[in-house]
This record gives C-alpha cells, sequence and structure tokens, in this order.
C-alpha cells in the first residue's frame, strides 16, 4: 500500500579548499576555521542538507608556476622526509604542494596519489585521520560542488611589502654611512612601483593561470577566490614604544628569513630601527597592499572564461590589525621587556609537537637548523585571521553565496 509519503531527497554539497595559511586556518581550532564555518552554516541556514569538506590547503602553500617548479613530481611510493613529497602537516609550513599541484591531487590524477600517502613513523592524529578521509572520498570519484581558494602572498613573499626592494640594491643601500641620505634612498627604493611589480607577478599572472586551470578541471563548480588583509593598519602599534616595535619587526623579518646569516640578521635589526622612522609609511604600504591586491586579483578573475568565479573579501578597519584595539590577528606575546613569549594560539603546542616528532626523522635536521625552524613554526600564526578575522572571512563567503545564489 502506497503511504502516500514523500521521502525528502538529501542534497549532499561538496566543498573542496585549495591554498595556503590562510585557507588552512593556521592556529585555529577546526571549529573555527573559516571553511569549516562556511560548510556548518550552509546546512544551519537551511541551503543543503549536508556538506563534506576536503581541504588540500597547507601552511607556506605557493601557487607555483602550472609547469615546472623545480619540485620533484609526487609518485606512487613511500613519502621521505628528505624530499617532503607530501603534506607533513598543514600547521608545519612548506612550500609544496603548491596549489596547482594541490588541484592536481583533487583529481585524483595519476602520479600524485603519492602526495596523501602517510609515513609510518610520523603519527599525528589529526593529519593521519585527514589523509584517509581525503584519499578515501578522491579514490572514490568525489568532485566538489563549491571551491574556496587563494594563492599569491606566499610567491611574491610579504617581506617584499614591508621593504620591496632585491637584495643587490640593500646591499649598495647598506653601504652609505650618512643617515639622512640613507633614509632618503631607503624610501626612494621602496616605491609603489616596485611593489606593484612584485604582486603583479602573483595576483595576476599566476593566480589567472590557476583559475584556468581550476575551472577547466571542474567546469560545473563554482569558485571563491579569497582575498588577503593588511597586516598593519591606522591604529596598530598605538603607544608601542621603540623597543617593543624593533623586536617585532625584527622578529618578523627573521620569522620569514630564517635561514639569514648572523650578518643579515645585524642588518635586519638596523632596518627594524630604521623602520620606527617610517612606520606611518609602512602602514601606508600595507593599505595600498589591500586595495591593490584586490584590484589584481579581480582582474584576474575577470579575464578567466567562465561565469562560476567570484571574489570574496573582508574588509579590514583601521582597529582590526596587529596590535591594534579590535585585532583580527594573531599577535605575539610580549612579556618581560624584550621577550617574546608565546603566539597566543591555542595550535601553538601541537604546532611544536608536531614538528619534534617530524625533525627527529629528518636527515639533515641538524640543532641550528632545527632550533631555528623550530621557533618559526612554534610562532608562524603571527598576523594569520584569529578566531574573529575568521568569522569575518566567513560572512564574506556567505555573502557571496547568498548574493549570487550558488545554490538554488
Amino acid at each position: 500500500m502506497f503511504c502516500g509519503a514523500i521521502k525528502k531527497l538529501i542534497i549532499m554539497y561538496r566543498i573542496l579548499a585549495l591554498g595556503d595559511s590562510v585557507i588552512w586556518g593556521l592556529g585555529l581550532r577546526d571549529k573555527h576555521k573559516f571553511v569549516n564555518k562556511v560548510a556548518n552554516s550552509l546546512v544551519s541556514d537551511g541551503l543543503v542538507d549536508d556538506t563534506q569538506l576536503i581541504s588540500l590547503a597547507h601552511a607556506g602553500a605557493i601557487i607555483g608556476s602550472g609547469t615546472s617548479s623545480g619540485y620533484p613530481q609526487a609518485v606512487d611510493s613511500d613519502p621521505t622526509y628528505e624530499t617532503e613529497k607530501h603534506y607533513i602537516y598543514g600547521e608545519i609550513g612548506q612550500l609544496y604542494p603548491d596549489v596547482f599541484t594541490q588541484l592536481r591531487i583533487s583529481e585524483y590524477r595519476d602520479g600524485f596519489t603519492g602526495y596523501l600517502e602517510i609515513p609510518h613513523d610520523f603519527n599525528v592524529a589529526e593529519q593521519e585521520s585527514r589523509k584517509h578521509y581525503t584519499k578515501t572520498k578522491l579514490g572514490n570519484g568525489w568532485r566538489p560542488d563549491l571551491i574556496i581558494m587563494d594563492g599569491g602572498m606566499n610567491d611574491m613573499d610579504p617581506f617584499s611589502i614591508m621593504f620591496p626592494f632585491n637584495l643587490s640594491e640593500f646591499t649598495e643601500l647598506s653601504a652609505d654611512r650618512q643617515l639622512d641620505t640613507f633614509v632618503d634612498r631607503f624610501d626612494s627604493i621602496t616605491t609603489e612601483n616596485n611593489l606593484r611589480d612584485i604582486m603583479s607577478s602573483a595576483f595576476e599572472d599566476r593566480l589567472r593561470r590557476l583559475l584556468t586551470q581550476t575551472t577547466e578541471a571542474y567546469p560545473n563548480a563554482k569558485i571563491i577566490v579569497t582575498g588577503y588583509f593588511p597586516v598593519l593598519t591606522e591604529n596598530s602599534f598605538q603607544g608601542l614604544d621603540a623597543a617593543m616595535w624593533t623586536l617585532i619587526v625584527y622578529n618578523y623579518l627573521t620569522l620569514l628569513s630564517p635561514s639569514w646569516s648572523v650578518s643579515a640578521k645585524a642588518a635586519a635589526m638596523v632596518t627594524s630601527l630604521l623602520t620606527l622612522l617610517g612606520k606611518r609609511k609602512l602602514i601606508e604600504r600595507w593599505a595600498m597592499f589591500d586595495e591593490v591586491h584586490a584590484e589584481m586579483m579581480q582582474t584576474a578573475i575577470s579575464r578567466v572564461n567562465s561565469n562560476n568565479v567570484y571574489f570574496a573579501k573582508p574588509e579590514w578597519g583601521p582597529d582590526n590589525g596587529v596590535y591594534a584595539p579590535d585585532n583580527w590577528l594573531f599577535e605575539w606575546e610580549l612579556r618581560d621587556g624584550l621577550q617574546l613569549f608565546s603566539a597566543k594560539d591555542p595550535k601553538e603546542q601541537a604546532r611544536k609537537d608536531a614538528f619534534d616528532l617530524y625533525a627527529s626523522k629528518r636527515d639533515g635536521m641538524n640543532a641550528i637548523r632545527r632550533s631555528t625552524r623550530e621557533g618559526r613554526t612554534e610562532r608562524a600564526s603571527f598576523a594569520h585571521p584569529n578566531a574573529t578575522g575568521a568569522h569575518a572571512f566567513h560572512d564574506a563567503i556567505m555573502n557571496v553565496i547568498t548574493r549570487n545564489r550558488l545554490i538554488r
């Protein structure tokens, strides 16, 4: 007998995340990562019945070249720590797999599934559960309905925003013994045009090629590209004394370039002191970055022959930068004068433990290299979105979804 009841069709909405530490959610618990929050909101708002999320993003990822990055292609064999032909752990920064490679992994292409192998002697439960889920889904033909992605910041190196000149210019500059001419020349070689050129390669050229390949791989998927944000804003560092400012800038420089020699670090300390004079210029440069990178990303999107690509960028206000009244970014905690104490994020210890395990297995990890990279890894969340900043990304993405009726 027909009961007359009609069973509701279950809509399983599949989300793929590609990109760097911002998409990964460096330093955040899973419940605060914005890609997870979007997946949950789509259900709670009644737009879909259920979601599945696969994230191939990780800290430090570059877009890459899309052709040959100089990195050996992964093969279906046991990964090694020397070549790092696999995901170590999303919290530990590494350039590869780049975002082009992440795309190929998501397609489960021959020769790229080796990235999803789990080294048996690297037992990080969070990593293993993610990889097992990812490999099972992709191996069974999983295809995304929505792709959330970013890329470009690590291709240009955030250091370039603060000091956009090449090393030969800096070497010549450092030989100038007259402070007044030094400051004038420092200003002249950190021009807007230099910064624009550096940004264009990442946010226009490489991003456009990446989006073209992504739309070709998934012609029916909706793609949301997320923008970045200014680290320094109008009200950053208000009332901060010279010693604290110098320490923060110096640690930021050495965090970005941990392999520097002692002399290079000494030069960085001098540069840190000089930037105290140019703090206003640095804030202006970050404001310029925020505006121009968004324009370039939108240009890259417009040049892709697809109506399925959208841009989502939260608006950072003057109070939302590091050490500003309503900061949306992780900061370093400073105690006892110039002591750098903590990264102030909930994943700091887990990140340190994972790195300790990784370093113990890695060939060629001498004491100096280990100490340098360990400190960088432990406090790597600096200037990444905290839970409040991640929620701002969530809101921007949800606004794009609802405004454009991406789910019908």
